[in-house]
């Protein structure tokens, strides 16, 4: 007897839907510069005038408007950001009718340069309140996918060009370290004095007192004692603070910071006491039974587990570290594994990363061969865009033929008298509300269009640093890169050592395969003339 299948529709899962994005014409905007400096040139003003304009041209209304002053974008905390971002979600999560469909910055990077952070924001945004993100200056329609992975590299790109920023200003820093001068701000007890472009680090009247505490502490005083002691001097201070002055070897006359990599070099600043006092200070505090709590540090070594599966079970490897006795010491070292028991897929982490540095540099192209592969990649899209242009073709015919309505009622209305206010009142308002319309669907055909190719040149460019940018993140951007990339994974094949991507992002398999044609059209050469180098 055969079994009637209506009978297992109770057991069928039904497909996961997002939120639709909403076409409602309210919009807010978020206006940020990142410095004082900014703010004075007048860049607030100049942002609020663009969506001001652009707000004119497309109909929309700003509902609220948020920022007006100087945060970093390094971070998603600031205030003015999760003020906008509770005001969207209160206001579209409720039955307001006034729902959001829009959040207005000028340029991505003015949302946010923290990468994977800024990503997961935009993507809750869209899925969960149905608000897109729309830079005025880099317009990207978050529609379609294709335009969803265009603002994503735009999120990348904008962290990719805070890390090179902040690589210059530390490696500025660390020379004026090595050259022992002090740049950041100056430990308690000292004063700055800056003559023209000299600045000077001396030592102030709450430093005369400290010296006083250094001397207490190398006699066998305690910390409660001396702590008394300075606040009944006029200085406030605590326990904790106390411990980091008498570690601190600024006091002697030395330099030691993090961008140092454990170096201690002589600073040119005045020292507050002698290098000998500092060392006897030091021995009486290390030789306390509480001195030093270890810390353990976040793993940030093993970036492709989930993200590499075996090739043979097909399941996601994870992680783990060894510790190996040398005769230097005691190293640590990384490895990969299959999750299957009895697998036996085992990799070292390094091996692993420089398999996969070679496969990013399989979708990396080189500076010369840029505009070729941009040429072609154009005309494919042009080939794909072709109904879009057709579509903007029509309506700018549709909108010359509008705006001569439009013009032809007003001079019989206002100049010839030929016409009465109701009827050229419910003419002009239907030929106006007819030219909006067709207004805001060629400015989503040139989204579709400019937009798209200015993107794809970025792409494009992009392709180059791929694994300089791939190394320089840290472990959340390096997921979105290679999910950006890979959405599938990566298989891993232990038997030949490679890797095999499941799924190619469309776009840099387009910029593969031109570079591939091109090496096929001029005889063969050697694809590392073409392909970046890793």
């Amino acid at each position: 007897m055969k079994t009637d299948i209506n009978l297992f529709s109770q057991f069928g899962v039904k497909q996961k839907h997002t939120k639709p994005l909403h076409e409602t014409p309210y919009v807010v905007t978020l206006t940020r510069v990142s410095t004082k400096k900014q703010l004075d040139g007048m860049s607030i003003e100049n942002q609020n005038k663009y969506f001001k304009e652009h707000a004119e041209r497309t109909g929309k209304i700003i509902l609220e408007s948020f920022g007006g002053t100087h945060e970093s974008a390094k971070t998603d905390k600031r205030k003015e950001f999760q003020k906008m971002l509770a005001f969207v979600k209160k206001n579209n999560a409720g039955g307001n009718s006034k729902k959001i469909s829009e959040i207005w910055v000028y340029m991505i990077d003015r949302f946010s340069r923290s990468g994977a952070g800024g990503i997961g924001i935009a993507k809750e945004l869209r899925e969960k309140y149905g608000v897109a993100i729309y830079a005025i200056a880099q317009p990207v329609s978050v529609k379609d996918d294709s335009g969803v992975y265009f603002q994503e590299m735009q999120f990348l790109q904008s962290n990719y060009e805070n890390k090179v920023r902040r690589r210059r200003m530390i490696d500025g820093m660390t020379g004026k370290f090595e050259k022992g001068d002090w740049v950041t701000r100056v430990p308690q007890g000292y004063s700055v004095i800056k003559e023209g472009k000299q600045r000077t680090i001396v030592v102030n009247e709450v430093g005369k007192k400290i010296r006083q505490a250094f001397i207490w502490k190398s006699e066998g005083m305690k910390n409660e004692e001396i702590i008394k002691r300075l606040r009944g001097m006029g200085v406030k201070m605590y326990k904790q603070q106390l411990t980091k002055i008498f570690k601190k070897p600024f006091y002697c006359g030395l330099i030691n910071h993090g961008l140092l990599d454990g170096r201690v070099v002589q600073g040119n600043h005045e020292p507050l006491i002698s290098q000998e006092l500092f060392l006897k200070v030091n021995d009486i505090h290390i030789s306390s039974p509480q001195y030093g709590v270890p810390h353990e540090r976040e793993n940030k070594y093993l970036p492709l587990k989930i993200h590499v599966r075996c090739d043979v079970c097909l399941q996601p490897m994870t992680g783990y570290a060894r510790k190996k006795k040398t005769r230097t010491g005691i190293i640590v070292i990384y490895y990969y594994k299959c999750r299957t028991n009895g697998c036996c897929c085992n990799k070292n982490a390094d091996q692993l990363h420089e398999s996969y540095g070679n496969l990013l540099g399989q979708y990396g192209v080189k500076e010369p061969l840029i505009p070729v592969i941009f040429y072609e990649l154009s005309a494919y899209f042009n080939e794909i865009t072709k109904d879009i242009v057709a579509q903007e073709a029509s309506l700018k015919v549709q909108l010359t033929e509008i705006n001569k309505k439009i013009d032809a009622i007003e001079e019989r209305y206002y100049a010839l008298g030929e016409m009465s206010k109701d009827t050229f009142e419910k003419f002009h308002s239907r030929y106006q509300d007819e030219r909006l319309k067709i207004s805001k669907l060629l400015q989503q055909c040139a989204n579709s269009i400019s937009t798209h190719k200015e993107d794809l040149f970025d792409s494009v460019a992009f392709s180059r640093k791929l694994l300089t940018v791939w190394d320089s993140c840290d472990v959340g951007d390096k997921e979105i890169l290679q999910n950006l990339l890979f959405s599938e994974g990566v298989l891993y094949n232990r038997k030949n050592g490679t890797l095999r991507p499941k799924k190619v992002n469309f776009i840099f398999e387009l910029m593969a395969r031109q570079v591939r044609d091109q090496v096929e059209n001029l005889g063969g050469r050697s694809k590392s003339c073409f392909f970046a180098a890793h």
